[in-house]
Protein backbone atom coordinates (compact mmCIF):
# COMPACT_ATOMS: atom_id res chain seq x y z
CA UNK A 1 0.00 0.00 0.00
CA UNK A 2 1.48 3.86 -0.95
CA UNK A 3 0.89 5.76 2.01
CA UNK A 4 -0.71 8.83 1.11
CA UNK A 5 -1.08 12.38 2.41
CA UNK A 6 -4.94 11.94 3.03
CA UNK A 7 -4.66 8.61 5.28
CA UNK A 8 -5.57 9.26 9.28
CA UNK A 9 -2.43 9.14 11.01
CA UNK A 10 -3.92 5.52 12.33
CA UNK A 11 -3.83 4.32 9.17
CA UNK A 12 0.05 5.39 8.43
CA UNK A 13 0.80 4.13 11.61
CA UNK A 14 -0.83 0.93 10.98
CA UNK A 15 1.14 0.66 7.64
CA UNK A 16 4.76 1.67 8.79
CA UNK A 17 4.16 -1.25 11.48
CA UNK A 18 3.15 -4.04 8.79
CA UNK A 19 6.14 -2.65 6.96
CA UNK A 20 8.54 -3.32 9.70
CA UNK A 21 6.68 -6.70 10.56
CA UNK A 22 7.71 -7.72 7.50
CA UNK A 23 11.18 -6.24 7.23
CA UNK A 24 12.32 -8.02 10.34
CA UNK A 25 10.00 -11.56 9.48
CA UNK A 26 12.12 -11.57 6.16
CA UNK A 27 15.39 -11.08 8.11
CA UNK A 28 14.59 -13.99 9.63
CA UNK A 29 14.88 -11.43 13.22
CA UNK A 30 12.20 -12.28 15.96
CA UNK A 31 10.97 -9.28 17.83
CA UNK A 32 13.44 -10.17 20.90
CA UNK A 33 16.85 -9.90 18.99
CA UNK A 34 15.61 -6.33 17.41
CA UNK A 35 14.75 -5.43 20.96
CA UNK A 36 18.00 -6.44 22.05
CA UNK A 37 19.99 -4.23 18.85
CA UNK A 38 17.60 -1.08 19.32
CA UNK A 39 17.60 -1.03 23.20
CA UNK A 40 14.11 -1.11 23.06
CA UNK A 41 11.38 -2.96 24.68
CA UNK A 42 9.93 -6.31 22.70
CA UNK A 43 6.22 -4.62 23.82
CA UNK A 44 7.40 -1.20 22.41
CA UNK A 45 8.57 -3.24 19.55
CA UNK A 46 5.18 -5.06 19.25
CA UNK A 47 2.86 -1.93 19.71
CA UNK A 48 4.82 -0.29 16.55
CA UNK A 49 4.32 -3.67 14.44
CA UNK A 50 0.36 -3.11 15.39
CA UNK A 51 0.19 0.00 14.60
CA UNK A 52 0.19 2.02 18.07
CA UNK A 53 1.74 5.31 18.31
CA UNK A 54 5.68 5.54 18.45
CA UNK A 55 8.54 8.11 19.05
CA UNK A 56 10.36 9.38 16.51
CA UNK A 57 13.67 7.76 18.10
CA UNK A 58 12.13 4.02 18.69
CA UNK A 59 11.41 4.69 14.72
CA UNK A 60 15.01 5.65 14.10
CA UNK A 61 16.61 2.96 16.35
CA UNK A 62 14.40 0.57 14.24
CA UNK A 63 14.86 1.92 10.71
CA UNK A 64 18.52 1.85 11.07
CA UNK A 65 18.68 -1.38 12.60
CA UNK A 66 17.08 -2.87 10.08
CA UNK A 67 18.85 -0.84 7.42
CA UNK A 68 15.87 0.98 6.33
CA UNK A 69 17.21 4.56 6.82
CA UNK A 70 18.57 5.47 3.42
CA UNK A 71 15.64 8.18 3.55
CA UNK A 72 15.66 9.39 6.54
CA UNK A 73 16.51 13.10 4.91
CA UNK A 74 12.91 12.87 3.01
CA UNK A 75 11.15 12.62 6.19
CA UNK A 76 11.61 16.20 6.73
CA UNK A 77 13.28 17.50 3.96
CA UNK A 78 15.99 20.90 4.07
CA UNK A 79 13.66 24.14 3.68
CA UNK A 80 16.04 26.53 0.92
CA UNK A 81 15.62 30.08 2.90
CA UNK A 82 16.59 31.92 -0.42
CA UNK A 83 14.31 30.23 -2.86
CA UNK A 84 11.81 30.02 -0.11
CA UNK A 85 11.19 26.08 -0.76
CA UNK A 86 12.60 23.00 -0.43
CA UNK A 87 15.00 21.56 -2.39
CA UNK A 88 14.64 18.68 -4.56
CA UNK A 89 17.63 15.53 -4.07
CA UNK A 90 17.56 12.80 -5.49
CA UNK A 91 15.89 10.11 -3.17
CA UNK A 92 16.77 6.90 -3.15
CA UNK A 93 13.46 4.38 -3.64
CA UNK A 94 12.84 2.92 0.05
CA UNK A 95 12.51 -0.82 -0.51
CA UNK A 96 10.60 -2.29 2.44
CA UNK A 97 11.21 -6.20 1.54
CA UNK A 98 7.44 -6.75 0.21
CA UNK A 99 7.84 -4.76 -3.30
CA UNK A 100 9.52 -6.02 -5.96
Amino acid sequence: MNISRYDSISVILGEYGRRIKTTRIALSITQDELSRKTGLSRRTISNIENGNDFSMDSLIRILQTLKLDRNLNSIVPEYDNERQRYKKKKEVPVVWGDEK
